[in-house]
Formats: C-alpha cells, structure tokens, sequence
C-alpha cells in the first residue's frame, strides 16, 4: 500500500508498518491525544516518539496493516 492509502487506516487506531523496515517487530502508531503524533513502536515499547516521515516513507508503496 501507499502512504495515501494507510493513512485512514493509521488515523483509525490501526497499526502499520513497512516491508522494508529490517526488525519485523516494528510498527507505527498515532497518538489518539489532542496534538498527533507518530510512534514508532518495537514490542509494545516507544522506540522513537515523534517519528518524522522521510520522502522515502511517503513515496513508499510497502506499508501493511499490522494483523
């Protein structure tokens, strides 16, 4: 999938990640507060909070839904 097409998904509470990421045990989340947020999670911890998309991440076609 697409950036574009993840992201009603990302915004639904729905954990995602990319196919390209080396550790399969890391996804992204957006925070539910107020302000938004992505969170790079690995194993249920905070890996990197206020993850940056990069140009790369948004004109990836490999997000996936996590399951």
């Amino acid at each position: 999938m697409t950036f574009e097409e993840i992201l009603p998904h990302l915004k639904n509470g729905k954990k995602v990640y990319k196919r390209s990421w080396d550790n399969p045990s890391f996804y992204m989340i957006l925070s539910n507060t107020g302000a938004k947020y992505l969170y790079l999670i690995e194993n249920e911890e905070i890996y990197d909070s206020f993850y940056s998309l990069s140009g790369l991440d948004i004109t990836s076609n490999d997000w996936e839904i996590k399951s």
